[in-house]
């Protein structure tokens, strides 16, 4: 059975592209994740009357902002 060779061009082109696949894939997995993303699961701060009814207790005036 005759061996196929592959021309040399062709072999470089070829490797060419499978390395910028390989760097695609690793900037998609390395990259931050998308402001939407981030936004749905960000927390909210939370007032000190929604901290009172929330659990049902009074916040000492410590917490209480004066203006």
């Amino acid at each position: 059975m005759a061996e196929l060779k592959m021309p040399k061009p062709l072999r470089i082109a070829g490797l060419c592209i499978l390395a910028g696949v390989a760097i695609l894939i690793a900037v998609e997995f390395a990259s931050p994740p998308h402001r939407t993303s981030v936004a749905a699961t960000a927390t909210e701060t939370m007032s000190p009357l929604d901290i009172m009814i929330r659990n049902d207790e009074s916040i000492p005036a410590d917490f209480w902002d004066a203006s």
